[in-house]
């Protein structure tokens, strides 16, 4: 669904088309831009395709209503939209409770890897499973700190400049949640 990249500059520019405008044309390609990306980002974190392309459309819906509050003095926009996906994810995950693993479902979710057989791969998935109940039982904001910097590879200072928090205060929370899954998963995690 890709159009290409946009730069910054660009990017505003189909925001005040969007806002001012109620530009359709330029709502499209504001979702065009960002498409793929958003989904990856949604997909790293769900392993049901159909769940990952309706959380993106819920994504990009609830962006776009709300485009006139988006301020680029806080964040870029892509970093605002992932936070927006990442509370859609988040609330999917509380709304559904995961069902239990078999192996059959892990040789089905993913290409067998050459190392692997379909026990481990099983062992992994439900180590992944329960790692994301343990983040799920976490506050809001410290659940979107940690899919930001795992999922995205943020730094800590665009999690901060997107978030509108400290740096040391994101730092603490992500640091806090990593203990918490060393200590809960221990030699799992590893």
């Amino acid at each position: 669904m890709r159009d290409g990249p946009l730069s910054a500059r660009g990017t505003r520019t189909l925001i005040d088309a969007v806002v001012r405008r109620r530009s359709r044309r330029a709502a499209d390609r504001l979702v065009r831009a960002y498409y793929d990306a958003l989904l990856r980002f949604v997909s790293r974190q769900l392993r049901d395709a159909d769940e990952a392309h309706a959380i993106v459309q819920e994504s990009f819906i609830t962006a776009l209503r709300s485009l006139s509050s988006y301020d680029p003095d806080k964040g870029a926009f892509a970093t605002w939209l992932y936070r927006i996906a990442a509370c859609r994810v988040i609330d999917w995950r509380r709304s559904r409770p995961a069902p239990p693993l078999s192996v059959e479902d892990a040789s089905a979710s993913s290409e067998p890897r050459s190392s692997q057989n379909v026990p481990s791969q099983a062992a992994d998935a439900d180590l992944l499973e329960r790692i994301e109940s343990t983040i799920a039982d976490e506050d809001e904001r410290t659940q979107v700190i940690w899919r930001l910097r795992i999922y995205e590879r943020m730094s800590f200072p665009e999690i901060s400049s997107a978030m509108d928090m400290p740096e040391p205060a994101v730092k603490a929370r992500h640091y806090r949640l990593l203990n918490r899954i060393r200590k809960e998963f221990g030699d799992e995690y590893e």
